[in-house]
């Protein structure tokens, strides 16, 4: 699972490398007069290249064989584990042990729609029942808190970096806090009279000029394949020290370098320290996953784990927004309340029960 997120995150570096390289030409090509075509469009136009090719590919893989045999195609699922067969062992597909494949007496189900909807309506009541109920709303709370602060830091991180570096090249003695360049405002400007022509009246439009610096996109690039390195580890890790240790150790060190970044004032510390907690927090989430997997039978796991992800997302919605009116006047305090926030949901992971009890009725997920 840590080696699929770290080949997931990896493609996170092709943006920064698209900008470092092209963001600093200067050419500018008028289209009809409705668009200026530069740089900085350029890389958002080849960074679509990516998706369109994942899209394709998403045409080339199998429908999983659960689905397949829900809607009747025993014979597709056979082939397809054939061919499964013959990638993995490099054997033929006549080698193949397996001649056919059906649902066990116990999970036979009806292909109709209906029926496949009757089937999700009826998974996702279990979860909200004994003796789901409390795994539900466990798994909903880590999920939303390491979701939620992880999105944070990683939509503010490009923003906030890009004003520390700003302020950097304007102050080189710097010698303050991330959220007192974060809450700095530069003075007004005013448009000298001689700009205003009296001749018709009108304003001169000044040239615009795009300047993005690519110190954002460096730090970026760096974040990205620490990540990829990260994930590996604690794929390793976890076979030794086990998911939930690895997790919560995350956790509470995120919690720790977030409080530290509002007390640095060292600029390359004070990003070292975004950059770890955005490394941590996006390994962490899939450590949650596994901790879902401990939780739920197999029947309901699945559903279990699109309902986490949707309190991941709400509260995404909710932390984002927030904390983006808080850094305005309350800045310190947002941070902090945030790695207080993280400290609560590790000890939520760490004192929750370790996996479901295994039984019959369990493994239905029925109550």
């Amino acid at each position: 699972m840590q080696l699929t997120g770290g080949l997931g995150n990896l493609p996170s570096t092709v943006l920064p490398i698209l900008g470092i390289f092209f963001i600093p030409m200067t050419f500018r090509l008028d289209l009809w007069g409705i668009v200026t075509f530069n740089s900085w469009r350029l890389v958002m136009l080849m960074n679509v290249v990516p998706s369109l090719a994942a899209g394709t590919a998403l045409l080339c893989l199998y429908e999983s064989p659960k689905f397949l045999l829900s809607k009747g195609h025993n014979d597709k699922v056979v082939k397809m584990m054939r061919h499964i067969y013959s990638i993995n062992t490099g054997k033929s597909k006549d080698e193949f042990p397996v001649e056919h494949i059906c649902f066990d007496s116990n999970e036979v189900q009806d292909p109709t729609e209906n029926a496949s909807m009757m089937r999700i309506w009826a998974q996702s009541l279990s979860l909200f029942k004994k003796p789901l109920l409390k795994f539900t709303i466990l798994s909903c709370i880590i999920q939303a808190g390491v979701v939620g602060a992880c999105n944070i830091i990683y939509l503010w991180l490009p923003s906030l970096v890009n004003l520390l570096m700003t302020y950097s090249m304007n102050y080189p003695d710097y010698g303050v806090t991330l959220c007192q360049v974060a809450q700095f405002r530069e003075e007004i400007i005013v448009v000298n009279a001689s700009d205003y022509s009296t001749v018709n009246n009108t304003w001169k439009e000044p040239e615009c000029v795009v300047n993005v610096p690519t110190g954002t996109y460096e730090v970026s690039l760096v974040i990205g394949f620490l990540s990829f390195f990260v994930f590996i580890l604690s794929g390793l890790m976890t076979r030794y020290v086990g998911n939930r240790k690895l997790l919560v150790t995350y956790i509470l060190t995120t919690a720790v370098v977030i409080a530290g970044q509002t007390l640095s004032t060292n600029l390359w510390i004070t990003i070292t320290f975004m950059g770890i907690a955005a490394v941590l927090l996006a390994t962490s989430i899939t450590a949650c996953l596994g901790i879902v997997a401990e939780f739920f039978p197999t029947s309901v796991r699945s559903m279990a784990s699109c309902m986490c992800m949707v309190c991941g997302r709400i509260s995404t919605i909710v932390g984002v927004q927030s904390m983006g009116l808080l850094q305005q006047n309350y800045c310190d305090i947002s941070y902090w309340v945030l790695s207080v926030f993280l400290v609560g949901i590790a000890i939520i992971a760490y004192l929750a029960p370790t996996k479901q009890k295994k039984t019959g009725d369990d493994e239905s997920g029925k109550p």
